[in-house]
């Protein structure tokens, strides 16, 4: 994989000038495809056979959620309701996702893991975990506690935007 050189005016070395939001922006522009990348790649390798990477999403976010609808998986994927529908459909076919009736509501079918769901996640996620840490195995201690803050920080700050 092809590295992407660092801006003209970053020094080498730990000798960096204060760092502006415009370089926090243009470092994550840099390294979150890149992240994703490989994240994907390890995904779809371990995923359970036949399983799509929306499908794939729509059961992270069925594991996290414990009332999910339709309009939810739709956000969430940047998908119209119908697609959403179709999409959540095939896990229910393939045994990985539940939409049983809510009792006292008719219309509410939340959809949910089955534990078949949940075993292919744990497998995929388990497996994308393992290589993403062989990766990172040869960082210093000081390193990874400031990749698991950066990443918690930008978390927090996207999670903030979203909300907004």
């Amino acid at each position: 994989m092809q590295s992407i050189a660092p801006p003209a005016n970053q020094k080498s070395g730990t000798d960096h000038p204060p760092a502006t939001p415009e370089d926090c922006a243009r470092a994550v522009l840099e390294g979150v495809p890149a992240v994703m990348w490989f994240v994907r790649r390890q995904l779809r390798s371990r995923r359970a056979k036949g399983l799509s990477v929306p499908q794939f999403r729509v059961m992270l976010l069925a594991e996290k959620c414990d009332r999910l609808g339709l309009s939810s998986v739709s956000a969430n994927l940047g998908v119209s309701v119908p697609t959403a529908s179709r999409i959540v459909s095939g896990l229910v076919e393939k045994g990985f996702l539940d939409r049983s009736v809510t009792e006292g509501d008719r219309r509410c079918r939340p959809i949910r893991l089955t534990t078949a769901g949940q075993a292919a996640l744990k497998t995929a996620w388990n497996g994308t975990h393992d290589a993403l840490t062989t990766v990172l195995a040869g960082l210093s201690p000081a390193d990874c506690r400031q990749m698991t803050d950066a990443m918690r920080l930008l978390s927090g700050r996207i999670a903030a935007a979203s909300d907004k």
